[in-house]
C-alpha cells in the first residue's frame, strides 16, 4: 500500500515511520513535513497515498478535510529524538503497529 507519513519537519518522526513501514512491513512510504513541504506538495502526496499517517494528533489541521478518510495518527509526541533511528522512537512506532495493527491506530 502507498503511505505518506507527516510530522513537522519531515526529517525525524515521519522518516522513522517511513523506514519501519518500508523495510519491516514492505509498504511504499514517503515522509513529509507540514512545515518543510508546501501545501501543493503535501496535496500531491495526499492524493497519491492510500493512507496518511500523522505523528501527532494536532497535525490534522495540515491535512485538507477531503483526505481525512485516509488519516491515521501514530502519536509519538514532540520531537525529542532528533534522529529517525533513535531506538526509543523506533520501538514506540513498532509497538503501536504491533498493538493496533498497521492501520488500526487512533483514527482522527
Amino acid at each position: 500500500m502507498k503511505i505518506v507519513s507527516m510530522c513537522q519537519g519531515g526529517h525525524v518522526r515521519s522518516v522513522a515511520f517511513k523506514y519501519i513501514a518500508t523495510y519491516k512491513y514492505g509498504h511504499e512510504c514517503l515522509a513529509c513535513g507540514w512545515e518543510s513541504n508546501t501545501a501543493e506538495t503535501r496535496n500531491q502526496l495526499f492524493e497519491w497515498a492510500d493512507y496518511i499517517v500523522i505523528m501527532m494528533g494536532s497535525f490534522k489541521q495540515y491535512v485538507p478535510e477531503k483526505y481525512w478518510n485516509k488519516l491515521f495518527c501514530y502519536d509519538v509526541g514532540q520531537d525529542r529524538f532528533m534522529n529517525p533511528f533513535h531506538p526509543e522512537l523506533q520501538q514506540m512506532i513498532i509497538q503501536m503497529i504491533e498493538t493496533h495493527g498497521l492501520f488500526n491506530s487512533e483514527k482522527v
